[in-house]
């Protein structure tokens, strides 16, 4: 087994990261050979070179985490508990990111993936990459679908580097990968992205209760880790980020948490903050298959929101939120925030659930400060960019 970091030890390596991208920052681009393009969003709309690699972002930009593969060591072929043995150890407050594969549910708790952020798992058959970068707050399940590159199985590991304080994910061929947006960014892979895999973020306490037969990740992993310390301590309650950004949202607190979802060409975000209150959940937006009409759904018992496609048996039904009711207006059909049709004409039905990602806010804009933001009226608009104030509401 391996040992575990001693809490001194952490606190002199996220010192000596400070100090590290301070003075990468001071350096800035002065050390690049000529100097790089500028950034239209987050990434480069066609990969640089230097020094033999392709890069998709600027390389001065890139910064050593302070932390090595082995302080952080992704899981392969996790162990599970069940509900009754894992109870004791782990807080109900606390929150994990929650996977369902057919009929099989199971969850990732925070608490262990604050100390490995990578887990490659199958479930019920499927293949998936659970992640979550406690820096970024993201919080992405991916599939592990063969590789462009190599035709295999994707393996990461994390790469001992950060961009837009997101972490970054090394494959074994010398590609990074974004795991707050699933792109390579670095290498062999450049421009490849991750196919995303629905998934929700709940505390201990709702997922043992919604799910009494489901199974748990093991605190049993082979790494010697107190799975009951934070080793962030406070940082998602602060308002302090550890590494430079290059494009900053001035709209939302840094770590107000939004929800972003994939089109054909800007993402959509949806906040959390603001769903509750917003006049109205449904968007027609633009999708690799033409125009994709979703709502987004307020879970109030969950804190959390989900997102589906409005297209029922060829109807595209409209919703509405009264009084914390949800209903479509064509039938008048009454849901639940897991898009299930309680009562009326569609009792029974479900609702196809759509992938969507969790982050903090400062993440997904410094990757995407051109975005599609659902609720946009209740923001004051001065600091987005004109093409990210257009939401088609229908």
């Amino acid at each position: 087994m391996q040992k575990q970091p001693s809490l001194i030890a952490f606190i002199v390596i996220v010192i000596l990261a400070a100090l590290g991208f301070a003075g990468s920052r001071m350096w800035g681009s002065d050390n690049a050979v000529g100097g790089y393009p500028e950034l239209d969003g987050g990434v480069y709309a066609e990969p640089i070179s230097q020094g033999g690699l392709k890069y998709l972002v600027p390389p001065d930009e890139i910064y050593a985490s302070g932390l090595a593969a082995n302080d952080r060591p992704a899981l392969h072929d996790p162990k599970h508990d069940d509900i009754a043995s894992a109870d004791s150890k782990l807080a109900d407050e606390l929150e994990g990111i929650a996977v369902s594969v057919g009929n099989t549910q199971r969850f990732y708790p925070f608490q262990i993936l604050n100390w490995h952020q990578i887990v490659h798992d199958n479930i019920n058959g499927e293949d998936l990459i659970i992640t979550y970068s406690p820096l970024t707050g993201s919080a992405v399940v991916y599939s592990a679908k063969a590789s462009e590159t190599t035709g295999e199985l994707h393996n990461f590991v994390d790469a001992g580097q950060v961009y837009n304080n997101g972490l970054l994910m090394e494959d074994g061929y010398g590609t990074w990968w974004n795991q707050t947006t699933g792109q390579a960014i670095v290498g062999k892979g450049v421009g490849q992205k991750l196919e995303i895999y629905p998934s929700a973020v709940m505390t201990w306490a709702t997922w043992k209760d919604r799910h009494p037969t489901g199974l748990v990740l093991s605190m049993d992993t082979g790494v010697a880790r107190d799975y009951g310390r934070h080793p962030y301590a406070s940082y998602e309650s602060s308002p302090g980020i550890f590494f430079p950004l290059n494009h900053v949202f001035n709209q939302l607190e840094p770590k107000d948490l939004v929800y972003r979802f994939e089109t054909s060409e800007q993402p959509l975000v949806f906040m959390l903050r603001y769903l509750p209150m917003q006049k109205d959940p449904n968007a027609v937006v633009p999708h690799s298959q033409g125009e994709l009409s979703i709502v987004a759904l307020y879970d109030e018992d969950l804190d959390t929101v989900r997102i589906f496609d409005r297209n029922v048996s060829g109807r595209v039904l409209r919703f509405n939120y009264v009084g914390g009711t949800i209903t479509d207006e064509e039938t008048g059909s009454r849901w639940s925030p897991e898009g299930v049709a309680l009562s009326g004409e569609f009792r029974g039905t479900s609702l196809a659930e759509l992938p969507l990602t969790r982050h903090y806010a400062f993440a997904h804009f410094a990757m995407y400060p051109a975005s599609l933001i659902s609720g946009q009226e209740l923001l004051p608009l001065d600091d987005i960019e004109p093409e990210g104030q257009t939401l088609e509401i229908q």
